[in-house]
């Protein structure tokens, strides 16, 4: 079913929109400010500028996890290439699993802080900076 919805974010609310019909299915509170969205095996994975991730189902828009990670202030990216999902915030990244378990942080240490690109030899996302 959720392949038939557009996902939309306003004002920290996430709008599951019928694309058939252009009517709101579904809304969920999120983290405001400036978000980068993902759909993938029925989940929604939302990262926001303010170091928030969250997962939530695609069908319903129910929370399944909601993680503070320790970057912030710049827009947030995120790439998913197999069994993980890699977030950036504020110049930092940050890698989980599917389910939103932590695997490891790379904070840049000393190597300033600012938006990051992500690549892998499959996928490429670009944050975009305002």
């Amino acid at each position: 079913m959720f392949s038939t919805f557009l996902y939309v974010t306003l004002g920290g609310v996430l709008h599951a929109i019928d694309t058939q019909t252009g009517n709101v299915a579904w809304e969920t509170p999120i983290a405001a400010g400036r978000v980068q969205l993902l759909v993938h095996q029925e989940r929604i994975y939302v990262a926001c500028e303010f170091g928030s991730f969250e997962i939530l189902n695609a069908n319903t828009g129910s929370p399944l996890k909601k993680v503070r990670i320790s970057g912030s202030g710049h827009a947030a990216t995120l790439l998913i290439e197999g069994d993980k999902v890699f977030v950036t915030c504020g110049g930092e990244l940050t890698a989980f699993d599917l389910n939103g378990t932590l695997l490891w942080c790379n904070k840049f240490s000393g190597r300033g802080n600012g938006a990051l690109a992500l690549a892998t030899a499959t996928q490429n996302r670009q944050a975009d900076e305002y």
